[in-house]
C-alpha cells in the first residue's frame, strides 16, 4: 500500500513525530508507514485522514489496481442500502 503522507506533512509543516503523537503511536511506526515496510492499520489509516481532514482514499492507495479474483470477470458491485419497509 502506498501512501502520500510525507506530502501531507510537508503540506502541514509537521514532523513524523508530531503525527504520530497525535494518533498515539511512535514516530518509527509513521515511518514505516510512509516507507510502506508496514501498512497501517484501518484505525491508523482512518485516524490519519481525521487529523489531515481529508478522505482515507486521497491519502492511501493500493500499489496495484484492484483486479477481480480468478473466475470473476467484474468488479464486484456496492452493497446497496437496505430499505426500510
Amino acid at each position: 500500500m502506498r501512501n502520500r503522507i510525507k506530502v501531507y506533512l510537508a503540506e502541514h509543516g509537521m514532523t513524523q513525530e508530531q503525527l504520530g503523537k497525535s494518533i498515539g503511536v511512535c514516530r518509527q511506526a509513521i515511518s514505516k508507514i510512509i516507507t510502506g515496510e508496514n501498512d497501517p492499520t484501518s484505525e491508523n489509516m482512518l485516524k490519519i485522514a481525521w487529523f489531515f481532514e481529508d478522505d482515507p482514499r486521497n491519502i492511501f492507495f493500493l500499489d496495484e489496481p484492484f483486479a477481480p479474483r480468478a473466475g470473476k470477470e467484474t468488479m464486484p458491485q456496492p452493497i446497496k442500502a437496505c430499505s426500510s419497509n
